[in-house]
């Protein structure tokens, strides 16, 4: 395991570095949720700009997401 390059990481993740995104659009980027995140009722992400975020339901974006949960 390693850190990506970020045009590697920008690549994968279809957004600018610094933005976190709550989905993973590459099957090559595998999405992982630590459990204790999931005990938040509201989740907020970047929206994919540096600029705006967003707010999700927690049951709304585990149903949505379908991470894999693990410490």
């Amino acid at each position: 395991m390693s850190f990506a390059s970020a045009e590697i990481a920008e690549r994968l993740a279809g957004s600018v570095s610094g933005t976190i995104l709550p989905f993973a659009f590459d099957t090559a980027l595998e999405l992982i949720v630590d459990p204790e995140l999931l005990e938040q009722p509201e989740l907020f992400f970047n929206a994919a700009r540096l600029d705006r975020s967003i707010v999700l339901d927690t049951g709304h974006y585990v149903a949505l997401a379908r991470p894999r949960i693990a410490p």
